[in-house]
């Protein structure tokens, strides 16, 4: 198997469009096809630096919508309303994701109801009630969303450490050890999950109507916290069923949405009218769809989470995710690599996994791979590269050779000549100097 980098996703005009983000048919059914390369890369910063969030309020009105008798919406008929916040931390520039060949940054991690439930699924992903969220986002205003169910139980050293500081306020500051990406420690190895990417239409109807780019990476394993470790507004039906990821995403992003609701007026017309009340907007439908297809995946535990498992401490590795296109690299390093071939504009490498071997950019190429290039190489100016590369070094080799040589000589002719002058003029004697005369 080789790995590669995705191209980069973008939407366009012809590009399929939803409103909704809906399941594909039979998602986590399918048994082949199933790849063990992830898609994307996680680099946590410390769990520490992520904040709880604070002063977050929503608009609602202060009556039903059917009963404001088809007259417009007025300032008045709003009032402001605290959001529980101890579910949302606000994320920084610390914690990146690379995904498809693109740099995106955290906006914040959200504990949320689960965007598609569906009690009774054996699937994870549907089945248990609670999810945690990473939402991240890049320059061109695309979204990526990890999403992983949250099952309530378990034992103590089943439960996730970053929860287990995160919901419980008493235990102080994280430790410095622990990292966004222990958020990817779920219960089983490898771990299962699909990519999904939709061409998500918002603000429909309105002016600043948007179509962007919203990648989901959905898990289908749970992480685990104790019954005794979770908050009662984690675990309360009552509670629980108005967080909403949508709605969280709103409140996040207020500058960004403009929420709708829709309701019908005395003459019995439906009527659709812009308004400030943010948890009315739904982003997530239960509905299947068959126009966006999943990609499955099914990765070590160990290369989403970049360490050894807890009890391997004393030889864990720090540090980033392994990305897909330098999956296998411990097994390349005692291989030379080429730089002028064998590494793409943004250092990418690409490896043959059953050789453990480097690829050549035209390899990647043919086999339908994406480098990261400033412009097409063909495989005639590879070789010219590559050639001028080894010669320029071949060059500066000579250069510095040639100089050190050079120096060599000079210090022991100096060396030889000074010996010389020393012995003739003991041989000679050294002549006194009489004194002038007064």
């Amino acid at each position: 198997m080789k790995s590669f980098i995705r191209m980069v996703f973008t939407c366009g005009a012809d590009s399929p469009q939803t409103q909704m983000l809906r399941p594909p048919v039979d998602l986590f059914n399918r048994k082949e096809g199933i790849s063990s390369v992830s898609p994307f890369t996680l680099q946590g910063g410390p769990f520490f630096s992520t904040q709880a969030a604070t002063n977050l309020t929503e608009q609602k009105l202060n009556k039903p919508a059917s009963e404001l008798n088809g007259r417009e919406i007025r300032d008045t008929d709003y009032i402001s309303v605290d959001m529980l916040t101890e579910h949302i931390r606000i994320g920084n520039s610390e914690t990146t994701l690379r995904l498809n060949g693109e740099q995106y940054t955290l906006d914040f991690l959200a504990l949320h109801r689960s965007i598609w439930l569906t009690p009774n699924d054996p699937r994870p992903a549907f089945s248990v009630p609670q999810q945690l969220s990473l939402l991240f986002t890049n320059a061109e205003g695309a979204f990526a969303q990890i999403c992983i169910p949250v099952e309530i139980g378990g034992t103590a050293e089943e439960e996730n450490r970053a929860l287990r500081y995160w919901l419980n306020p008493d235990l102080g500051s994280p430790p410095g050890d622990l990292t966004v990406n222990d958020l990817l420690k779920v219960n089983v190895d490898p771990v299962p999950f699909a990519m999904l990417q939709y061409c998500w239409q918002f603000n429909t109807g309105q002016p600043d109507r948007q179509l962007r780019p919203y990648t989901l990476i959905l898990m289908n394993a749970s992480l685990k916290i104790q019954t005794a470790t979770a908050p009662p507004w984690l675990v309360a039906p009552e509670v629980n069923r108005h967080f909403r990821f949508g709605m969280i995403l709103h409140a996040m992003k207020p500058n960004l949405f403009h929420s709708v609701i829709t309701h019908t007026n005395t003459q019995g017309m439906s009527v659709t009218e812009q308004t400030r009340e943010i948890s009315r907007e739904q982003m997530f439908s239960s509905d299947v769809q068959t126009t966006v297809a999943p990609s499955l995946y099914s990765v070590k535990k160990r290369e989403l989470v970049g360490r050894h498992s807890k009890d391997e401490q004393s030889k864990k590795v720090e540090g980033f995710v392994n990305p897909a296109s330098v999956r296998g690299l411990q097994n390349v390093k005692c291989y030379p690599i080429d730089l002028a071939t064998q590494v793409d504009d943004q250092g990418n490498i690409f490896v043959d996994q059953t050789t453990n071997r480097a690829l050549t950019l035209d390899d990647v190429k043919e086999a339908g791979g994406t480098p990261v290039m400033s412009y097409e190489v063909s495989s005639e100016e590879t070789k010219k590269a590559a050639s001028l590369f080894s010669s320029i070094r071949i060059w500066i080799f000579v250069i510095l050779f040639s100089f050190v040589g050079l120096v060599f000589v000079v210090v022991v002719l100096l060396y030889i000549f000074r010996g010389t002058t020393a012995k003739a003029s003991s041989a000679a004697g050294t002549p006194s100097v009489a004194p002038s005369p007064p």
